[in-house]
């Protein structure tokens, strides 16, 4: 058995192991199949090798090998958290599935690329997040189909807008904090060294939270002053 969807969980095989000690929780959320027929057709369909721990998975590295042994624990939940959710995972509006990879831990940030329909800054966000895989969740919103995530996130004052003729500012990149709902925005262009810094700086507290709040104005010299997140304490 596989799964031909991005956004299904993988599958982890024990090729040729009739038992094995380890039985998931219901928060790991994968699937553990035993596979006692070492020479049957699945596995060469599959192309999982015999005597081996290996993942299924139609996306990323296909089908990796897992190196360590059986009955550690640790390494194997390492092993599964690295590969088992898509780099740059695209979550589409209404896409259930794939909300559900998002939000479905609150010990791991969200690292999220916001951009445009081609993709843009994809290929370079996809290589500076290797680094974390396993330990943030990484996703990208598309400004066309779904929108309204960029207004959830504060990321819509950078999309193009045509009434206002305004150019898009995108591809951008935001960090989320599931456990304490904070956010960080990248100032920097979208770069492979500027997206290494930011997590840096994440890890080290460096980082100063991102306020959803309208752009503090270019001219604000008049009798009413305009105050804007940014500009409030000042």
């Amino acid at each position: 058995y596989t799964t031909r969807s991005s956004h299904m969980p993988p599958r982890l095989f024990c090729a040729g192991v009739q038992r094995t000690n380890w039985t998931p929780t219901e928060e790991e959320k994968w699937d553990l199949l035993r596979l006692a027929n070492t020479k049957g057709k699945l596995m060469k369909a599959l192309g999982v090798k015999a005597g081996t721990i290996s993942m299924v998975k139609d996306f990323d590295e296909k089908n990796p090998v897992y190196s360590g042994t059986k009955d550690d624990m640790k390494g194997l939940k390492e092993f599964v958290d690295y590969h088992r959710t898509p780099v740059g995972l695209h979550v589409k509006k209404g896409d259930q599935s794939a909300l559900k990879i998002v939000f479905e831990d609150e010990n791991k940030p969200n690292l999220f690329l916001f951009t445009t329909s081609d993709d843009a800054g994809l290929d370079t966000f996809k290589g500076a997040v290797q680094g974390v895989r396993g330990h943030m969740v990484t996703a990208r919103f598309h400004s066309s189909d779904f929108p309204e995530a960029f207004t959830h996130f504060g990321m819509d004052r950078f999309m193009e807008s045509k009434e206002k003729k305004k150019k898009s500012e995108l591809p951008k990149v935001l960090l989320e904090e599931r456990k304490s709902g904070l956010r960080y925005l990248m100032q920097d262009a979208v770069s492979d060294k500027a997206i290494k810094q930011f997590i840096n700086d994440y890890k080290d507290d460096k980082l100063e939270p991102f306020l959803k709040s309208e752009p503090e104005p270019e001219a604000n010299s008049g009798p009413v002053k305009v105050v804007v997140g940014t500009s409030f304490e000042r």
